[in-house]
């Protein structure tokens, strides 16, 4: 099947910062991913690599966190079959690939990614190492090593597929027409409130229900946020109607997935995956 026969390609993935996803993981891509690979032939990666360009310490549990991510995105429904998934640092092509593109990209231009002044700031750093300045040319290699049309992401991250576009562009006229031009794809992605009424999700800040959580687990993260609303005393009807509908919206989607433990526990015997 030739390039202008088969089906248009996207890559999408996640680094493993984590050992878990949640219901606002869920909500905001997991379920898009689930959806799009019966559209689509699609690239699940676990950028490792990418981690590095942030994170050169405590990477033991880097390996932790791979399996069980895996184990999350086959008990929502990501098919093996139908989905790619694979892991960015068994790739060496991907390297070299960067190399070759890190020749068609200055200095000046990778400076000017908007993200990058945006994590440097988020993290104090002094100045962005190598591997931070060159980070999205190594996403540039990520989607055009497989040919990659589509691209789902965030608005911020626009800045980053144009960079992509423009490392094709000169690759092709340089070298020979090989890369296709990638698109952004570009989603309306719902927030999900957490589960102390906060306005969004996320296990850092310790108001995330997990993909992996138990019914037990499930029942009492989405009954605190109304419990801790009420224990700081009254509240006036708007905030209290806002505070019942987020936790009624998290129990809601939390009975939804309840499921995903034993889907786990399928996953496992099927892969052989140990605890």
């Amino acid at each position: 099947m030739n390039d202008g026969q088969r089906r248009k390609r996207i890559l999408t993935g996640d680094r493993p910062t984590s050992d878990a996803f949640h219901l606002g993981n869920y909500v905001g891509t997991l379920a898009n991913r689930v959806r799009l690979q019966d559209e689509y032939e699609t690239f699940l990666l676990l950028a490792d690599l990418h981690l590095l360009t942030t994170r050169t310490s405590d990477l033991q549990e880097v390996g932790h966190n791979i399996h069980e991510l895996v184990l999350d995105y086959l008990s929502v429904g990501i098919d093996h079959e139908k989905t790619t998934i694979y892991l960015q640092s068994l790739v060496p092509e991907v390297l070299e690939l960067t190399w070759i593109f890190m020749s068609l990209v200055s200095v000046p231009r990778a400076q000017r990614i908007p993200t990058l002044k945006e994590v440097v700031r988020d993290l104090k750093l002094d100045t962005a190492s190598m591997a931070l300045l060159s980070y999205p040319v190594l996403q540039a290699a990520d989607i055009l090593m497989v040919k990659g049309n589509l691209v789902p992401v965030g608005k911020d991250q626009l800045s980053h597929i144009e960079l992509t576009r423009e490392i094709a562009r000169r690759f092709n006229d340089t070298f020979a027409p090989v890369f296709p031009l990638p698109e952004g794809l570009v989603g309306t992605v719902p927030t999900l409130p957490g589960t102390d009424g906060q306005a969004k999700m996320g296990k850092s800040l310790g108001n995330a229900v997990l993909l992996r959580d138990d019914p037990e687990t499930v029942s009492g993260r989405s009954c605190r946020c109304t419990q801790t609303r009420s224990a700081s005393g009254p509240i006036s009807p708007a905030a209290f109607k806002e505070t019942q509908c987020s936790s009624i919206t998290t129990l809601s989607m939390a009975i939804g997935l309840r499921s995903r433990t034993s889907k786990r526990a399928i996953a496992r015997a099927r892969w052989g995956m140990s605890k």
